[in-house]
């Protein structure tokens, strides 16, 4: 595998994701954008509502992030066939006062909302320097990360915020009330890879603890508790339990002001006014907070950019506790895994390969659409994936940036925002040869192998980039600056 700065990345440590060898299939992720497309149009939704739905979890799973990847695609097919969500659903500004908007989400599935929330204030922080958007109206949005890359993307630092339906305890409490509810950070970078953090305020996620059914594996002890309110491992007996939140009380409060933001400053629901787990959601019920800071408002973006390559330097050259190799920003493993997955294919149990063929055998999909689902066609192999020509896209493509006014991210770069519609099929490049000696650079900011064989990795000492210092006589003597 293709090294960072100082180490590589190991099949096993791909996003945290595990691997199952002979149980999991290789799917090119071209053909499964192009297939979850289909399976989304036949629900009702336009090429270009459908091919960004399928784009961002395709996404998911090519980052590693298997629990917001096409697992999701019988759920979201029963949501838009009978379960009330509108597959034409079209999100609006309803309310603008300056930098803070309010967007309904028309009933349409969250992503298209949630897309549409972060792109009205990138454009508008273009004016101000930093501008919100609260989502009502709007339905489960999936991974929280492609809307901070998607700010990334416009040298901006993108927050994103959701509410969800109630899986977890107040601390000291043994019932549902508070969503996991996420908070998504992503922050521009130069030579690095931009830092996106992406995680709840619990253990883990639900569809995390659906994949460890899935693949029948116990879960880590400190995850979750059983409907009783004893600690287990066992994936089926969590599901029907209480998700724990990180850090005790800490987690449980910060899920609740994410919740608070999702909701209260939209008028979108909050808590069990969203439904329940045995229930199910209610439609158009969900909200989302957004906020984008235009770096340029506060400091040249290329002084920014070098200076945030420090930190993340930092943390590479940081001695690593028994038993880790090496230390990781928030973003890199999945970058790393998305050009890894990208190469070789994305890994799909038997279990989420059986709910797809169920799903195109339900709406009638032509045979033959999807052959890699009875172990033919475009699946396995370690191979690149086939280059469109540059300036080429499919017919239908509408580039999230160019509708926001801005050059388009290069389908390659893990720094670029999320892929829009359709910039899944091609387009990567790939590093370094594996045999090239010394750390060489590609165009992701990702490094060759770097020492080589035989050649121990030398830890060097990393200074931060210098702070501006202050200006002389902009202090009163004796004391500092009110």
């Amino acid at each position: 595998m293709r090294a960072l700065r100082g180490g590589t990345l190991r099949e096993g440590e791909a996003a945290g994701v595990m691997t199952d060898g002979e149980r999991e299939r290789r799917v090119d992720s071209g053909a499964l954008l192009r297939f979850t497309g289909a399976v989304f149009r036949r629900c009702g939704m336009d090429g270009g509502d459908a091919d960004l739905l399928a784009d961002l979890l395709v996404d998911a799973d090519l980052g590693g992030v298997h629990s917001h990847g096409v697992l999701r695609v019988p759920e979201y097919v029963a949501k838009l066939t009978r379960g009330g969500v509108d597959p034409r659903g079209r999100p609006a500004v309803v309310r603008d006062s300056g930098a803070c908007l309010v967007v309904d989400g028309g009933n349409s599935m969250g992503q298209i909302g949630a897309h549409f929330a972060m792109a009205r204030a990138i454009e508008r922080a273009g004016a101000t320097g930093i501008a919100a958007a609260a989502i009502r109206g709007s339905n489960h949005c999936g991974a929280l990360a492609p809307y901070a890359r998607q700010a990334i993307a416009r040298d901006t630092i993108g927050l994103v915020t959701t509410n969800a339906l109630p899986t977890m305890a107040p601390w000291g409490g043994a019932e549902r009330l508070l969503g996991i509810n996420p908070l998504a950070v992503g922050i521009p970078a130069g030579e690095e890879v931009p830092i996106v953090y992406d995680a709840a305020f619990s253990a883990a996620a639900h569809g995390k603890v659906r994949v460890y059914q899935q693949r029948g594996q116990p879960l880590p002890e400190g995850w979750v508790l059983d409907r009783a309110g004893r600690p287990t491992t066992d994936p089926t007996l969590a599901l029907d339990g209480l998700l724990l939140p990180i850090g005790g009380f800490k987690g449980a409060g910060l899920a609740l002001i994410m919740g608070l933001l999702s909701s209260m400053l939209s008028g979108a629901s909050y808590g069990t006014e969203l439904g329940t787990m045995e229930t199910g959601p209610a439609p158009g019920r969900d909200g989302h907070f957004v906020v984008a800071i235009r770096v340029a408002a506060f400091e040249a973006i290329g002084r920014f950019k070098g200076r945030v390559d420090g930190p993340i330097r930092q943390l590479h050259a940081c001695r690593p506790a028994p038993g880790a190799e090496r230390i990781y920003a928030p973003g890199e493993k999945e970058a790393l895994t998305r050009r890894v997955y990208a190469r070789d294919g994305i890994p799909l149990n038997a279990a989420t390969l059986g709910d797809l063929r169920r799903v195109a055998e339900e709406l009638g999909l032509p045979a033959g659409a999807a052959p890699w689902l009875d172990g033919t066609g475009a699946s396995g192999g370690r191979r690149e994936p086939a280059r469109r020509e540059r300036g080429a896209r499919p017919a239908g493509h509408r580039d999230p940036g160019r509708r926001l006014g801005g050059r388009p991210p290069d389908r390659g770069d893990p720094r670029a925002g999320p892929r829009g519609r359709g910039r899944l099929r091609g387009g990567q490049r790939p590093g370094p040869p594996a045999g090239a000696g010394g750390a060489v650079r590609d165009r992701d900011g990702l490094h060759g192998p770097g020492p080589g064989p035989g050649r121990p990795r030398r830890r060097r000492r990393v200074d931060l980039p210098a702070a501006r210092s202050a200006r002389p006589g902009r202090h009163r003597r004796g004391g500092s600056r009110q």
